[in-house]
């Protein structure tokens, strides 16, 4: 596994040990999708360190928009807006595995223009922004020449669409894309 000798792999096995990650505060109707006072406090902090940084801006956590559904409207409007994912993948964060990441991105006038994700346990930090690229610890990516007689591909998940929806998708795409290998973690499914 990446990231053996991390330091947040050992801090992970810590808060394994002493049962603070196996504290589950909410589940959702799926059993896969839990909350935990990881969760929470890692959002806290996200939150201080951003209003530092941009103290005019809204913070959009997921655990507050799940307390107050109606803070999803920021992202409809032209005040800056901070959106962050404090700990995706928690399952995997919680079972030790290093499929997790934090998620945040930078909105303003209601459009994505930065954004970065951080693998912690694979200490891999991805950052994109609007007109500069993207980069993976520092150096650029570049998307790979299309060979010759081969068609471009990618992959989705339906995971979250309403079902009329996903059989629609699901049906206008076969063939056409390869299915998404779910890992837990959206954070790891995009810097795959």
């Amino acid at each position: 596994n990446r990231g053996e000798s991390s330091g947040v792999k050992r801090n992970m096995a810590v808060l394994t040990n002493e049962g603070i990650v196996g504290r589950v505060l909410r589940t959702t109707a799926s059993t896969a999708d839990v909350v935990t006072v990881v969760d929470t406090a890692a959002e806290v902090a996200l939150t201080a360190g951003l209003r530092d940084i941009f103290p005019d801006a809204r913070v959009l956590g997921e655990e507050a928009a799940h307390a107050d559904p109606a803070r999803l409207d920021w992202t409809a409007d032209d005040r800056p807006l901070w959106i962050v994912d404090p700990l995706d993948g928690t399952l995997n964060f919680a079972k030790g595995d290093d499929g997790f990441g934090i998620m945040v991105s930078f909105a303003s006038h209601g459009r994505a223009v930065a954004g970065w994700i951080y693998l912690a346990a694979r200490d891999e930090l991805f950052v994109a922004e609007d007109g500069n690229g993207a980069y993976r610890n520092s150096r650029p990516l570049s998307v790979p020449a299309l060979r010759e007689g081969r068609a471009l591909s990618g992959t989705f998940s339906s995971r979250f669409m309403p079902p009329d929806l996903r059989t629609h998708i699901t049906a206008r795409t076969t063939g056409r894309y390869a299915q998404a290998v779910l890992s837990g973690a959206a954070a790891v499914e995009y810097t795959e």
